[in-house]
């Protein structure tokens, strides 16, 4: 029998709540909802399409010079891989929820449904005003990370009827996706699968064949963030998922993914998710 649903954590980030469930059925998705966030988040990508709402306060999405702003019952939708960042606006705390979805998975799924993403590539980061959606897109979330909707997968038909809905409102972005340096590529894809190793810039520059300084203005330029920017954020990320496991060591797990000592860890990790690793350890214990 088919993992279902992963009730991931509910912690507190300052005087934030954060809760977060992943779903591998019917479809692989994350629910995630912030309650109280006053912090920013450090520019960053998503591997996956993200569809939110700010339900209360003012969230900023930086990308690059654009600066889009969430107010109370706006939607919203990031396009994967669009480095941003995320603040929060005039109106301190934001409340929001947002969905991540893989892309291709969105695009199978609204394939069925008789919809599409835009042919053009990209549906870049764009803020949505409807009333109706955003209600419906409150009470599936609210449902999904309540204790009872987590005990089941969530009705296939909601799910598809969520996101065909963001989906009419997405339009083009770009007509033509930049061309990457092959070797850039290749780079990229080493940091992915091997972030836990230990290798600096300039390993990565050697095997690129460029200098250092050209390799890593070339790799910003490509990706919009720095390799060594990638690899610690896929290291706290999956310092996090070792945490959610039956792993003890909070502080220990930091030097297995790769980060220099105790105090490097703690903090990369408490600058990417706001909080130190015991008390995200903590807090994820008094929830399991």
């Amino acid at each position: 029998m088919p993992n279902l649903h992963r009730p991931y954590y509910n912690r507190c980030m300052n005087k934030a709540i954060i809760r977060r469930t992943d779903y591998t059925l019917p479809y692989p998705f994350t629910i995630t909802s912030g309650e109280g966030v006053c912090n920013a988040f450090p520019r960053h990508i998503h591997q996956s399409v993200t569809f939110g709402l700010v339900v209360a306060g003012e969230r900023e999405i930086i990308a690059g010079l654009e600066k889009s702003t969430a107010g109370p019952n706006d939607l919203f939708v990031i396009d994967s891989y669009i480095p941003h960042q995320c603040r929060v606006g005039l109106t301190a705390p934001c409340h929001y929820f947002i969905l991540n979805i893989p892309k291709g998975r969105l695009t199978t799924l609204l394939t069925s449904c008789g919809e599409s993403l835009p042919e053009a590539w990209g549906i870049g980061i764009q803020i949505i005003n409807d009333p109706v959606l955003a209600a419906q897109f409150q009470s599936f979330c609210t449902h999904c990370l309540d204790d009872e909707g987590s005990e089941v997968p969530p009705d296939p038909i909601a799910v598809q009827k969520v996101l065909t809905s963001f989906a009419r409102y997405c339009r083009p972005f770009k007509a033509h996706p930049q061309a990457i340096d092959p070797r850039i590529i290749t780079a990229y894809e080493y940091i992915q699968n091997h972030f836990q190793a230990q290798f600096t810039l300039g390993d990565l520059a050697a095997q690129a064949g460029m200098t250092a300084f050209h390799f890593n203005r070339l790799f910003a330029k490509s990706y919009g963030i720095p390799p060594h920017a990638l690899l610690l954020q896929l290291r706290t990320k999956k310092a996090q998922e070792l945490m959610f496991s039956d792993y003890t060591d909070p502080c220990g797990v930091g030097l297995e993914l790769g980060f220099y000592d105790q105090s490097h860890f703690i903090r990369n990790f408490k600058k990417h998710v706001g909080t130190t690793p015991l008390h995200f350890f903590r807090a994820r214990r008094g929830k399991k």
